[in-house]
């Protein structure tokens, strides 16, 4: 079994929160190897293209055609020898993950943990295994199949796509015309890598996600995340706070996790795992053996004083680490355009920047670029990271910030 030293990045986005880690362990001397696939480099910032050539010259950056079809030939073990921890930033490099962890003897989950994990019917199959409460689902690979779902379960109903990410190929439907219209539309369409429909009864109750990692047999909570949405249909994520006052619930949620995990078989890896908050039992809705998405993992760094990080990355490696206390509250808007369009210009950015509790203002979009009302997690304005002696102050702070971040968009005529 291979404990040695160093972390490898599995498709951690060139621009995203997985490489902002990357980062922070090469400046604390973890030595990060990434591996990601060729062609996304072309779209990484000046400053992170700079630190992917810096990894490069050190023979820590491994370029690959598709992580999506990684063979074990592609897998450079010499190179990767000293790698002995597994960071997977999104759900779609689950099954390269695994691949890479198995060909190096690195603890982490099995292939078929990482199938199961990457397809929502999988999963909800492996539920009732376990005797856990899930919503109600059938594929939906007609309108057959769908009109036949939604005469013998009341609706509403949503249709999503089965390895759906970011709420896209996501669609809520209240009459049966608009779940058969729904299907009609995306079948005709191309979607998330190509992937299979399904419908589920959609269940009216707030989510919350539960944050962690596990190592063998220890579990390590860091808290309930709740959520805001934008307007359905869609299922656009738009607001996050942490960490949410509930011990009974993270208990709760906790005891479900731990169960799912064990089934699985995973041994190392961080979770993000999404409930309905419905009755007396929370409802699994997703299970993600990754890093938490949006900007979850900048918000906890800051709320922990710096020490978030530091956490992952030893937990990763399979070392001890003091799990980080977390200071004040923290939430997370992010910002979409009141209409889809050509962004002309955003002001205010550098002013809300200075206002009270503010951790940080991510511009999401630049002039020029195509942005969009909230429907999934593309075309948004920005991000705003808050702080707070409440989690309601801290949501207060946030959206007062991003209210007066003001955007000129060419106002164009979008794809639904």
């Amino acid at each position: 079994m291979n404990e040695q030293g160093s972390p490898i990045f599995v498709g951690a986005a060139v621009t995203g929160t997985g490489l902002r880690l990357a980062r922070f362990a090469h400046e604390r001397g973890y030595a990060p190897h990434v591996m990601v696939e060729r062609q996304l480099i072309s779209a990484a910032r000046a400053e992170d293209r700079a630190f992917l050539n810096r990894l490069q010259e050190r023979r820590q950056l491994h370029l690959v055609e598709s992580l999506d079809s990684l063979t074990a030939d592609e897998i450079n073990l010499e190179r990767l020898a000293k790698c002995g921890g597994i960071v997977c930033p999104a759900d779609r490099y689950l099954l390269a993950s695994a691949r890479i962890a198995e060909a190096l003897g690195i603890p982490y989950l099995p292939e078929t943990a990482a199938r199961i994990l990457r397809d929502k019917r999988l999963l909800r199959t492996k539920l009732a295994e376990l005797d856990l409460a899930s919503p109600a689902w059938a594929h939906a690979r007609d309108v057959d199949d769908v009109l036949a779902f939604c005469r013998s379960v009341d609706g509403p109903w949503i249709v999503k796509n089965v390895v759906g990410t970011g709420s896209q190929d996501t669609v809520l439907a209240t009459v049966e015309s608009d779940a058969a219209e729904a299907v009609r539309t995306m079948t005709s369409r191309s979607r998330y890598m190509d992937a299979d429909l399904m419908i589920e009864s959609f269940v009216d109750a707030p989510v919350v996600s539960l944050e962690g990692f596990v190592v063998d047999d220890r579990l390590t909570t860091l808290g309930l995340t709740d959520r805001a949405f934008g307007p359905r249909p869609y299922f656009a994520e738009t607001g996050w706070g942490f960490p949410v006052d509930d011990t009974e619930l993270q208990e709760s949620t906790a005891a479900i996790a731990r169960t799912v995990l064990a089934a699985l078989g995973v041994k190392r890896s961080a979770f993000h795992f999404e409930f309905l908050v419905h009755g007396d039992q929370p409802i699994l809705m997703d299970a993600n053996c990754r890093l938490p998405g949006a900007m979850i993992m900048p918000l906890l760094h800051h709320l922990s004083a710096g020490t978030y990080y530091t956490f992952l990355l030893d937990s990763v490696l399979g070392r001890w680490a003091p799990v980080p206390t977390f200071h004040d509250y923290g939430a997370i808007v992010k910002r979409y355009a009141d209409v889809d369009g050509t962004l002309r210009s955003a002001a205010a950015a550098a002013d809300a920047a200075t206002y009270p509790g503010m951790l940080e203002v991510v511009p999401q979009a630049e002039v020029g670029s195509r942005v969009r009302r909230a429907r999934d997690y593309l075309g948004a304005l920005h991000w705003v990271l808050a702080r707070g002696d409440s989690l309601d102050m801290a949501k207060r702070r946030a959206w007062n910030a991003s209210d007066h971040i003001m955007a000129d968009v060419n106002i164009e005529v979008a794809d639904e």
